[in-house]
């Protein structure tokens, strides 16, 4: 049985085939703004090009959030809808921030704000693009994904990229049949 890591919240996510803990495909996800429409599709296309189906997966790893409210909504109900239809399918929710090991982890929130986690046992804060550029001035290095460019200059390096083995390596793997998104704002719908 195969297991899919899937990430569709990172601004260049991924979709990856795992064999017994053995990475065989990886694909770039760009989905932003077209989750609902565009996720089921990319899924299954990238299982096809592997000769895979959906009933050979017994696990997906998924990035739950935070992101846009229909966004991290569309992610969870695609992977809870293949849990359901498929007995043996189970499924292990994570965090943006816990796919990467070092901090701080930045994720970008709106064309205003950021998430921020300066610590691995902080909580996480919402910091608005200035406060983001009064923090960074002595931070060297920073781990995520934010638009850079938002911010009047920048002295520090964004490291984007992580090792999907090494994040599951270090997660706490469970086997559920159910996730809920994962939202650290409120949504903004009325």
């Amino acid at each position: 049985m195969y297991k899919l890591f899937l990430d569709a919240v990172s601004t260049c996510g991924r979709v990856v085939l795992l064999d017994d803990w053995v990475k065989i495909s990886e694909d770039i996800l760009s989905l932003s703004g077209n989750e609902s429409s565009l996720l089921p599709s990319r899924v299954f296309s990238f299982l096809k090009e592997n000769t895979i189906t959906a009933s050979e997966l017994s696990h997906i790893y998924v990035v739950h959030g935070p992101w846009s409210f229909t966004g991290i909504r569309s992610i969870c109900l695609f992977v809870n809808t293949l849990a359901y239809i498929y007995p043996q399918l189970t499924l292990t929710p994570l965090s943006f921030f816990d796919l990467f090991a070092h901090y701080p982890i930045i994720k970008q929130s709106s064309r205003r704000d950021v998430f921020v986690k300066k610590e691995k046992n902080a909580t996480i804060d919402i910091l608005s693009l200035q406060e983001l550029q009064v923090y960074l001035q002595n931070i060297p290095e920073c781990y995520g994904s934010f638009d850079v460019t938002s911010l009047e200059w920048v002295h520090t390096n964004l490291v984007q990229n992580y090792w999907v083995e090494e994040v599951i390596s270090r997660l706490n793997n469970k086997s559920l049949k159910f996730i809920e998104p994962l939202y650290i704002k409120n949504p903004n719908i009325s």
